[in-house]
């Protein structure tokens, strides 16, 4: 018999397709498997460790709202010029 069962609950759960296969991908990038990210996630939860988890997800949402930012700065600042240079071009 498997060692791999003893003591252990297989859970399983409904999840959108895309976030799922995005979940996959993203562990693969950073080396690890979707159990092994889901169990440290739990065990961070159960801690109450919440703070830990809170860094995580703002330093990603930080940095996903600097490069929207970015762009939407970098667009207006382009199109200002764009409609200055028509303006001003005689």
């Amino acid at each position: 018999m498997s060692k791999t069962g003893r003591n252990k609950k297989l859970a399983s759960f409904n999840c959108d397709q895309r976030i799922w296969e995005q979940f996959i991908a993203r562990c693969k990038l950073k080396g690890t498997t979707a159990t092994a990210t889901l169990l440290e996630f739990l065990e961070l939860y159960l801690d109450d460790s919440q703070d830990q988890l809170d860094a995580i997800g703002s330093n990603n949402l930080d940095k996903r709202l600097d490069s929207k930012i970015k762009t939407s700065v970098e667009n207006y600042l382009v199109k200002r010029n764009n409609n200055n240079t028509v303006l001003f071009n005689f």
